[in-house]
């Protein structure tokens, strides 16, 4: 058609029509709720004195863990560091460091899950002991101010990962003004859905004095022990991971517990193809698609975000997209069983490569967004929820756009890397189609799409609809 040849010379790249305005950047909608500002606190008593007749209560020693999480634990481990730098205990060689992508100790940019492959847990925590008279007074007797990091590594092919915890002493006063004595434990050490594979920082039964001003580093290389790997298909939740720090009995100080847990991550065998592995699912990935290696493949998305209402997988107005294995090739059957090829763009091709190894030319081909492969295709009739949602029945109800020829370099990426519209859009249709050179159509779905499916370990399976973003750079 010569009408795409003379849209591409008279219409700029990406007008932005007549598209209604963005909305608000949208969140991570997988994202776990922030912990809460206020502390948790527990508690344990030894009583020591034989209740009275009076009101049935005697003397006691009383120790209370209270404990911040978060944005909260992450200020107050950065007014404590200002007034003085812990001395580290020396760490083994395999000892990880923490990962600068947490924010640990930096209000305002602690993240609880900063990537696909990492969950981090900042808390800060106070020890305090106190005695109760048998006249039912109570007395503080002692403080301790500690600050705790955790994280966990995942690896995409594996069902092992790798947690460390450091633990900062700070300020102590009264009965624990040297600290207390304690022993570090990784939840996998228990029964349940992993187990400890290796030691890598301080020993698990090793009992160390918690001295202010020091820090402590214990690690651990953990697997999943819930069958991901042996099973194909099964997912394995890893939910309140972390560690148990043991108390021991002092001079004045009960026994005491404090559990750590607020680590997350899921390991799974049911990606087809592709290895056991393990994720932090809370951690909505980005998809990134290159105009310098799918040319205008990638731009027919880009545009489709800018100057489409459904904005999908855009952080700036849209909303994210899920996975969809099963009816893909329904749905590439709607978009694209009246496509007719662009006898002008096949001729620009022709001078081309072929695109295989047979020898066959390069051409114009069908290509849609959103992808046939996810819940929102615009011939999906219900969304990933279920729901009925608005569809098309024919790939010509899309927005129609063409590959634009701009450069003779011999690169296909370089030479198409803008898509023009063919005709004026209205901005509310539910999809765009276009014509696309068939390498880049073929290598943006496949080494671009389904790598990134694959790399995430992005679900598509009942209770498992992982949704994702998307950005064209």
């Amino acid at each position: 058609m010569v009408l795409g040849t003379l849209l591409a010379l008279l219409v700029p790249p990406h007008p932005a029509w007549a598209a209604p305005a963005p909305s608000p950047p949208a969140t991570d909608p997988a994202r776990r709720p922030a912990p809460s500002a206020d502390p948790v606190t527990t508690c344990s008593s030894i009583e020591t004195d034989v209740p009275t007749e009076s009101d049935g209560t005697g003397g006691g020693e009383q120790v209370c863990v209270r404990a911040w999480r978060g944005e909260e634990a992450a200020r107050r481990s950065a007014a404590a560091a200002t007034r003085r730098t812990p001395t580290a205990a020396p760490r083994p060689l395999a000892f990880p460091d923490e990962p600068s992508a947490c924010g640990f100790g930096s209000p305002g940019s602690f993240k609880q899950d900063p990537n696909r492959f990492t969950s981090c847990s900042e808390v800060w925590w106070e020890l305090i002991t106190s005695e109760r008279d048998s006249d039912g007074t109570v007395e503080i007797t002692g403080s301790l101010n500690l600050n705790n990091r955790q994280w966990n590594l995942y690896d995409a092919t594996a069902v092992t990962w790798t947690h460390g915890l450091t633990i900062t002493v700070h300020d102590g006063a009264g009965t624990l003004a040297t600290g207390a004595r304690a022993q570090a434990v990784s939840l996998c050490d228990e029964p349940g859905f992993c187990l400890v594979d290796q030691v890598i920082g301080l020993p698990d039964d090793m009992e160390i004095d918690l001295v202010p001003g020091h820090s402590y580093s214990y690690g651990w290389i953990e697997k999943e022990n819930g069958g991901a790997a042996a099973n194909q298909g099964a997912v394995v939740p890893l939910s309140f991971a972390g560690a148990r720090l043991i108390g021991f009995a002092q001079d004045q100080v009960p026994p005491w517990v404090f559990t750590d847990d607020n680590l997350w991550g899921r390991c799974d065998g049911s990606l087809p193809g592709a290895r056991a592995g393990c994720v932090n699912p809370y951690h909505t990935p980005t998809f990134i698609f290159e105009r310098a290696l799918y040319g205008a493949a990638a731009d027919m998305i880009a545009w489709a975000q800018q100057n489409l209402a459904g904005a999908w997988g855009s952080r700036l107005g849209g909303r994210p997209m899920h996975y969809l294995y099963s009816t893909a090739d329904g749905n590439r059957n709607v978009m694209c069983r009246t496509f007719v090829q662009d006898d002008t763009l096949n001729a620009q091709l022709s001078t081309y490569p072929p695109r295989d190894s047979t020898g066959r030319p390069e051409i114009d081909s069908c290509d849609e967004f959103p992808f046939n492969a996810s819940y929102e295709s615009g011939a999906m009739q219900t969304d990933v929820n279920g729901n009925p949602k608005p569809h098309i029945t024919d790939g010509a109800q899309c927005a129609q756009v063409i590959a634009a020829k701009s450069g003779s370099t011999g690169n296909l990426a370089l030479d198409f890397a803008r898509v023009v519209p063919l005709e004026r859009p209205t901005g509310f249709e539910l999809c765009v189609r276009g014509h696309i050179p068939y390498t880049l159509n073929v290598a943006l779905g496949r080494d671009g799409y389904l790598r990134q499916i694959r790399g995430f370990r992005t679900l598509d399976m009942p209770g498992y609809h992982d949704p994702f973003w998307i950005q064209v750079i």
